[in-house]
């Protein structure tokens, strides 16, 4: 994951360019950075930060332990969401 200077979200690597090098001290590793492009850069910011800054207010007024259960509540409903999709593809209709 990469994280844009001024966005707390992180970026799938695919979605950055990559300069690759060879590993001067052990030629069997290629190091992998990211190449700063600017214009890209503002187009995430202009996706990301406000949702950043909606989902920081909606979630804000929650204390540590309510926010611990809307995340275990959320994941276990994504997990068998992803369960129930694979179910719901193997069955002969």
């Amino acid at each position: 994951m990469y994280f844009l200077p001024c966005c707390p979200n992180p970026v799938h690597i695919a979605m950055i360019e990559k300069e690759r090098a060879n590993d001067p001290k052990d030629r069997r590793r290629t190091i992998v950075e990211p190449i700063r492009n600017k214009k890209l850069e503002r187009k995430l910011e202009m996706i990301f930060i406000p949702l950043h800054e909606k989902m920081h207010k909606l979630l804000s007024p929650y204390s540590d332990s309510e926010l611990a259960f809307l995340l275990e509540a959320l994941t276990k409903t994504i997990e068998l969401t992803h369960e129930e999709s694979k179910r719901s593809r193997s069955l002969k209709m």
